[in-house]
């Protein structure tokens, strides 16, 4: 026996709309026995169409939910694959700054180059010149102690023409301007070492051919040993979970310094350098520094005062 599917418990006095082939005559009976008002038509939906609808809506609404999740996890894709772009162009930036520093570096050194061949080429002519000079000024005997004409040893020492004082000036002149530029090609080389003397000033030396002499005084930097141990290093913005985030800026600051004497200047530093973070700036307090985290997990900042240093190490987020 059949009977209907009514959409509440069948109460006193309720109306109930149902399909006319879902009730039997018993169930009619029943539901009039019990003061029910029935609404009978073949036109209302029957039991088993209800339960269709009922399991479409289901899937409707799980297909809903699972295009929702679809479209979070693309979402999310496409802000990693953006980071990821803006991450490669930032590389790309400093890839260029740096090859455009390594191509002005490869110039001066070329020119330095030229520099250094034209110098050595005039260097063995001026020197042959000047003797050849020397030898041919008025008053003096070829293989002579440097007598004049009466032969007597008290007799006056002979005077250089005005003409031939002139032509050394010149040439000593010349080589003097070719000795600034030839330490303006080289500045990007090493400095000779210097030679100390008893005084504690030291002198570097420079000679073309057997002429002229070139000598540089260079001071003696005085050594300063401070204790920095409590000395503090502060990064801005904090670090996360204590690591920095790559492609990021960051300010370190040296709190709690103790008072400097003079003339001791402190100094920056990023180790390993040029690898994973690149110095924006600095003074005698803090640096500005980017973190680009190619070639390394870690970096380590340095301060130093004249032979104290301090060092602190930070890590780098994958």
């Amino acid at each position: 026996m059949r009977s209907a599917h009514l959409a509440t418990t069948p109460q006193t006095g309720k109306s109930h709309k149902l399909n006319l082939y879902d009730l039997t005559v018993a169930d009619f009976v029943n539901l009039i026995y019990k003061g029910n008002k029935l609404q009978l038509s073949p036109h209302y939906p029957s039991q088993s169409v209800t339960a269709q609808l009922q399991q479409k809506e289901i899937e409707i609404k799980s297909l809903r939910d699972q295009a929702q999740s679809n479209r979070d996890s693309h979402s999310q894709q496409l802000n990693q694959s953006r980071k990821r772009i803006q991450e490669l162009t930032s590389e790309v930036s400093l890839l260029k700054q740096e090859i455009g520093i390594s191509k002005t570096t490869a110039q001066e050194i070329a020119e330095a180059k030229k520099i250094n061949a034209l110098v050595h080429q005039i260097k063995e002519p001026v020197a042959q010149l000047s003797a050849l000079l020397e030898n041919r000024s008025p008053g003096r005997r070829p293989g002579g102690g440097g007598t004049g004409g009466n032969g007597g040893g008290g007799g006056k020492s002979p005077r250089k023409s005005p003409f031939l004082q002139y032509i050394l000036y010149t040439l000593v002149a010349l080589l003097g301007s070719l000795l600034i530029l030839l330490g303006y090609g080289l500045k990007s080389c090493a400095t000779p070492p210097a030679e100390t003397g008893q005084d504690g000033v030291g002198t570097t030396k420079t000679e073309i051919g057997s002429t002229v002499t070139q000598e540089v005084p260079i001071p003696t930097p005085p050594k300063v040993d401070i204790d920095l141990s409590g000395v503090k290093l502060d990064i801005n913005p904090s670090p996360i979970r204590k690591s920095l985030v790559r492609l990021q800026e960051y300010q370190v600051e040296a709190l709690q310094v103790p008072p400097l004497p003079d003339g001791a200047a402190p100094t920056w530093d990023i180790l390993p350098s040029g690898k994973a973070a690149n110095k924006l700036s600095n003074d005698d307090n803090s640096m500005r520094f980017l973190v680009t985290g190619t070639g390394c997990d870690s970096i380590i900042i340095v301060y130093q005062v004249g032979e104290s240093k301090i060092k602190r190490t930070l890590h780098l987020t994958n």
